[in-house]
């Protein structure tokens, strides 16, 4: 066995706490965890407070730091795999190796399916095309720097967050308003991808662009949570949004590199949400 020190350390440091021996899996907290992290980037872990925010205010939890106290709980059931040293590739075998059953019955479950020198692999029960999410020595401790983060945020209701009832005049958005902020951002960034009518340019990298925005939408909240989360009625719904747009599912990994447009794109994104707190 292998501590992992620099983890152990910032754990008790930002909770105030002493980590145990023995963790175990509970599937409803996974969920938590893990579908948090799908909301964000893997190279953005220790910036996902807002993601997990997002996923609390989906929740039926009151108490976002009891919210918090869970997602840490399995994120040190994850820890404790990560520390053992022990490799499993087969899905049949996890349980046995770790002592996970995976979930019965077919619903809104993230699922480990194997353990390997570059991190644990959690992928959608149900949507096989959702981005995998991973977790290793080299990331963990971000992710519970991200959970510190959102604790501290934990005197928020979830009234105060930016949860705005949705508009039938926006199918994708919360409501209009924040539709047609979200659609200027792409118009207004250095290299625009939107044109003034709000069409889609459909330069090399666009889509990529297209795809960053989304997900950084999401992480917000802007998007509704009534609609689809399948890629492929997402990638419907953004063509519907933005004339001249040709996006297919493949298209929405949420690893996409678009690297011309992140920063802009992220800034501005950040300032509607600036504004929208002031203002709730």
């Amino acid at each position: 066995m292998h501590k992992n020190e620099e983890f152990r350390k910032k754990v008790e440091e930002m909770f105030k706490m002493k980590i145990l021996d023995l963790y175990f899996p509970h599937q409803k907290y996974l969920d938590f965890l893990i579908s948090s992290l799908s909301l964000t980037e893997a190279n953005s872990y220790n910036n996902a407070e807002l993601a997990f925010i997002t996923k609390f205010n989906s929740t039926d939890v009151k108490d976002l730091s009891q919210f918090i106290h869970w997602c840490l709980n399995q994120l040190l059931w994850v820890n404790s795999i990560l520390e053992s040293e022990k490799y499993c590739s087969k899905s049949d075998d996890i349980e046995e190796f770790f002592d996970y059953p995976e979930p019965s019955v077919d619903g809104d479950h993230w699922i480990l399916s194997k353990v390997i020198d570059r991190g644990l692999y959690f992928y959608h029960m149900e949507d096989i095309t959702a981005s995998k999410v991973i977790i290793n020595s080299a990331n963990i401790t971000g992710i519970a720097e991200s959970l510190s983060k959102a604790k501290n945020k934990s005197n928020l209701k979830k009234e105060n967050q930016i949860i705005l009832h949705n508009d039938d005049s926006s199918t994708l958005f919360i409501n209009k308003d924040i539709e047609e902020r979200c659609i200027n951002v792409l118009k207004t960034i250095k290299h625009p991808v939107l044109d003034e009518q709000g069409a889609f340019i459909n330069s090399h990298g666009m889509i990529a662009a297209i795809v960053f925005w989304y997900y950084k939408c999401k992480v917000l909240s802007f998007i509704s949570k009534d609609s689809s989360t399948t890629r492929d009625n997402i990638s419907k719904e953004l063509m519907e949004l933005i004339p001249n747009l040709s996006i297919e599912s493949s298209n929405l990994s949420q690893n996409t590199k678009a690297k011309k447009y992140k920063e802009d794109i992220e800034n501005k994104l950040n300032e509607i949400a600036d504004k929208l707190k002031e203002t709730h």
